[in-house]
């Protein structure tokens, strides 16, 4: 049996190594890993980078750290927990494993450089609630491809650009914020208005001076 396992795994690796010699994305590749090995979209993926459970799990918590989601370290992801939340709901009425968020979906498009909608399949979304799928179809950034770094692991994303999707609001002391949705996850971003110098000019909008990232 270990030598069925490691077969399996060196034959993975050939075909990724191949699709990439053949300049195919890794969207290309986790459709064909989809089709060929039966993988749900969320384990597609990551074996379209040839990650290990454990691999992906250290990469989701290192992105929640850089990028201030998770600063303190405390939610730590561990490879059994992220294990089930690829394999839900499973393929039996009842679900079965741990149904991912649409915040941790976003977490995992991140680090995949991929739409949240990408891993999500029909059998999720039979089991997803409405408000959950309302973000998951909202929330469709253009992909920034992640770079590579010499070991095959992406970089993860600095600063992209501003892309689809912003929400404003307004807290509880009256402060202005917007929630843009980037490719690496939702950021709230303060919201400094400051009145100009406008003239009579009744139309004219206050402008906005200063951004500040605040975080969630």
């Amino acid at each position: 049996m270990p030598y069925a396992r490691t077969s399996l795994r060196a034959e993975k690796r050939k075909l990724r190594e191949e699709m990439r010699a053949a300049g195919l994305d890794f969207r290309q590749i986790a459709t064909e890993f989809s089709r060929v090995y039966k993988l749900r979209p969320r384990a597609a993926w990551r074996e379209a980078y040839g990650w290990s459970l454990q691999e992906a799990a250290d990469n989701i918590n290192a992105f929640r750290g850089d990028t201030g989601l998770d600063p303190g370290g405390l939610s730590g992801m561990t490879s059994a927990h992220l294990c089930e939340y690829e394999k839900w709901p499973g393929y039996r009425d009842i679900p079965a494993g741990r149904k991912p968020s649409a915040y941790l979906l976003a977490v995992l498009a991140g680090i995949y450089g991929c739409q949240v909608s990408d891993l999500v399949d029909l059998a999720d979304r039979q089991h997803l609630s409405k408000a959950d799928l309302l973000i998951i179809d909202t929330y469709a950034p253009r992909p920034v491809p992640a770079p590579e770094t010499a070991g095959g692991k992406p970089e993860f994303l600095g600063s992209p650009p501003i892309t689809d999707g912003v929400m404003a609001s307004e807290d509880t002391n009256g402060n202005y914020y917007v929630v843009l949705f980037l490719p690496r996850g939702p950021q709230r971003i303060a919201i400094d208005i400051t009145s100009a110098d406008v003239g009579d000019s009744d139309a004219a909008e206050q402008p906005v001076r200063r951004l500040t990232v605040v975080g969630e």
